[in-house]
């Protein structure tokens, strides 16, 4: 079985919170954002995500 080395995910919508450093891992910080996405239907979903952000 192979391992994949790297995630990849596109995020389609719009940011709706501002980001929030929520902690660090090895010099890698990690951010949380809020994600609206508007579905078909007019409904909109907000999704929480984490953004890495490494070290200059």
């Amino acid at each position: 079985m192979d391992t994949l080395q790297n995630n990849t995910v596109a995020l389609i919508g719009e940011i709706v919170s501002g980001f929030t450093f929520n902690h660090e891992v090895f010099g890698e910080g990690f951010y949380s954002v809020d994600l609206a996405v508007t579905r078909l239907s007019e409904q909109v979903d907000i999704i929480p995500f984490y953004h890495l952000r490494t070290a200059a």
